[in-house]
């Protein structure tokens, strides 16, 4: 009897919602594809769907079917085993659609218990991905960065938030590093360590012995941390401490850890046992998570995410050789940009290789008569990874910036009407193959250089 009841487990786990990962057979679902199932449930969790409401989770779990945990229900839910040679449909996956580069705002609030005023953003990441060369870059920006917050003036830059809400980050962000922000999500750490817990928890492996006699409790008031180095598995209040931390070292190396954690999570969500748990990372992500993305539009993501190679990704740090510090207000430290580095780091990161292959030869014209205004904008648009060939001034003075595009150059056409807020009205597309440029910006007398 103990090894019938045993082979009648084993049969449930071969129902089409969990093929037999013993055998392949014929079956076409096997072990790496039903893996990547539950890869991308968990990374388009951890990407911040709201996904607390029913729908949410009715339209996941009706995709990636759970099987029942309860002995009792098992039986009745989940039909009879397959034969070797039934073939599991796949259930339908949304894809990504768009071609340009995505750029997302990351932002983990530290809001505790009782608080009532607005939270700050102690993370602020900056995650892009390009659909077309499967490429993708991350950038950590200090909290402390000095910048110029729009309507509010310089400040740090996690006042932003606070102030503002996602709008007025992303529309700060934006300015500051110069390229769009097309959606945002937003985490609360008390929701982030929930779900490291759930997931089993991540590996990390520590550097070097931190040690923060000054890291903030639940109370309001500070406890003594201390973490040993090597390689060691956390769970979430473990995983928090390490990306939070910084008066062990610095603002800097808590960017760097935060950015390990975002691996260490994708790393764990490969783990075969967490399909089971989807329910339950819904609830307490869709409780702790702000975002604008859709549900479909999230898995599309995690989708392409899944395709992108680690070799591929770039991740960086507006850290210390890209900064200075500085003492304002009355004795407030901030860390004040050095412009060029940080836009080499945004090149780094948000460089575009269609740009490179559309090779385009711009031209920017002066059509209102502002001195040096075509020369200040060509450098920053080749701040931006956009290629200018030339400058001139204009033949006549004219009140409304327009895009002229010679040769079909669609994408660096695309992208210059995007950072210089071009709206479609404004661009022309005039074939003419004995033009010298490609594509020409006539800078009209109501245009204004972003971030000026």
């Amino acid at each position: 009897m103990p090894k019938q009841r045993s082979r009648r487990r084993v049969a449930k786990a071969a129902s089409p919602a969990y093929p037999d990962l013993r055998r392949r057979g014929k079956t076409r679902v096997g072990r790496d594809r039903w893996r990547r199932y539950i890869y991308l449930v968990v990374v388009a969790l951890l990407i911040g769907v709201p996904l607390g409401t029913v729908a949410g989770t009715v339209l996941v779990l009706s995709r990636y079917p759970v099987a029942p945990t309860s002995p009792r229900t098992a039986s009745a839910a989940i039909p009879a085993p397959e034969t070797r040679t039934t073939q599991v449909a796949e259930p339908p996956l949304p894809q990504w659609t768009e071609s340009r580069r995505v750029n997302i705002l990351v932002l983990g609030t530290d809001q505790r218990n009782g608080e009532q005023f607005a939270p700050r953003t102690d993370s602020i990441i900056v995650v892009s991905i390009d659909p077309l060369t499967k490429t993708a870059g991350m950038l950590s920006l200090p909290r402390d960065l000095w910048v110029t917050i729009p309507g509010a003036g310089e400040d740090r830059i996690n006042v932003a938030y606070t102030i503002g809400g996602t709008a007025l980050a992303r529309q700060t962000v934006a300015q500051f590093l110069g390229v769009p922000i097309h959606h945002h999500v937003v985490i609360g750490f008390a929701g982030f360590q929930k779900a490291i817990d759930l997931i089993g928890g991540i590996v990390v492996d520590v550097e070097r012995p931190l040690k923060d006699d000054r890291y903030p409790d639940n109370r309001h008031g500070v406890q003594r941390i201390f973490l040993q180095p090597g390689l060691q598995r956390m769970d979430g209040k473990t995983a928090l401490w390490y990306a939070r931390t910084r008066h062990a070292d610095s603002d800097y190396h808590r960017a760097r850890r935060q950015q390990e954690v975002v691996f260490a999570v994708k790393e764990a969500g490969l783990r075969p046992h967490l399909l089971r748990r989807a329910p339950e990372l819904l609830t307490i992500l869709g409780e702790n998570i702000q975002t604008d993305l859709g549900l479909r539009q999230a898995l599309a993501l995690s989708l392409l995410a899944k395709d992108i190679e680690l070799s591929k990704t770039v991740h960086r740090v507006v850290d210390e050789t890209a900064t200075m510090s500085k003492t304002v207000n009355g004795g407030a430290q901030v860390e004040v940009p050095d412009r060029a580095a940080v836009q080499a780091l945004v090149r780094e990161i948000f460089g575009d290789g269609r740009l490179i292959s559309e090779h385009a030869h711009v031209e920017i014209q002066n059509a209102a008569k502002i001195n040096g205004l075509a020369s200040r904008t060509s450098t920053w648009l080749q701040a931006q990874g956009i290629p200018v060939a030339r400058v001139a001034n204009a033949p006549t003075i004219k009140a409304v910036t327009e895009l002229v595009d010679f040769s079909g150059k669609v994408h660096t056409r695309q992208v210059i009407a995007e950072r210089l807020g071009i709206g479609p009205e404004r661009i022309r597309v005039q074939p003419d193959a004995s033009r010298e440029v490609d594509i020409r910006v006539i800078l009209g007398r109501d245009f204004t250089l972003p971030g000026s």
